[in-house]
């Protein structure tokens, strides 16, 4: 095994952070940099006060505990007698891992690390290049036939152009724009595209594996250092 050290796809040492919940009104954030903190905060203001609920005063909503980035919630949405079933809090939390993935923080793993009354998981992220950003299209390799047809077709009032690469083993769809940007008025549609690819994989028989970010623009050209996730996906069993 090498020893060198692996990195988060922009030559530098990987970078991991974590979330947790604890009493039943509190969430911390641990290695995230000022301005990821300060994008939760508004997430976490903008996302709860919009179930109703208000963030307390500037006062009382936020401190520092031993390092991490501690925000106190109105009420206790950690519990589900005091949270309508803990659907607001779930609804929370689909916002502020759409915003972390956004960022380039992905979830490496949620453990239960402490043990304690009022303790919950712990969420550990891992950073790496946001994925499929600025990608003007998707490159299909090794791919069956049907599986490129179907997406083709499913995609095709989007297709700018489209043709085999690399003695036909490769083939590339050139979409208009940059669906998958998040600078761009339809990255609610690149969204919704990369949904609707793993369904297609799904329907034709396969599943995804493991996204990678393992390649870089080169530096000079425009997004240099911007890589793009990857899919590696397998054969379904039948």
């Amino acid at each position: 095994m090498s020893k060198e050290s692996v990195t988060d796809g922009r030559g530098s040492a990987p970078r991991f952070a974590w979330m947790s919940f604890n009493k039943g009104d509190r969430i911390r954030f641990m290695r995230f940099n000022s301005s990821e903190i300060q994008t939760m905060k508004s997430t976490l203001s903008r996302s709860w006060s919009n179930l109703g609920i208000q963030v307390l005063p500037p006062t009382d909503q936020e401190r520092d505990y031993y390092g991490a980035h501690e925000f106190k919630l109105r009420g206790y949405p950690w519990y589900e007698s005091d949270n309508r079933g803990g659907v607001p809090a779930r609804h929370l939390m689909c916002n502020i891992f759409e915003i972390l993935y956004d960022l380039g923080w992905v979830v490496y793993a949620a453990t239960d690390v402490i043990q304690g009354k009022d303790e919950k998981d712990t969420t550990v992220f891992r950073y790496q290049s946001p994925p499929l950003r600025n990608v003007p299209g998707l490159k299909f390799v090794n791919a069956p036939e049907e599986v490129i047809n179907t997406a083709s077709q499913a995609f095709s009032s989007k297709i700018q152009r489209q043709q085999w690469k690399t003695s036909e083993t490769t083939y590339k769809i050139k979409f208009h724009g940059y669906p998958f940007s998040s600078d761009s008025d339809s990255a609610v549609l690149g969204r919704e595209m990369a949904v609707h690819l793993l369904e297609i994989l799904e329907q034709n028989g396969f599943t995804l594996y493991v996204s990678l970010n393992q390649t870089d623009v080169p530096h000079g050209e425009d997004n240099a250092g911007l890589g793009s996730d990857t899919w590696y996906c397998r054969k379904l069993n039948n």
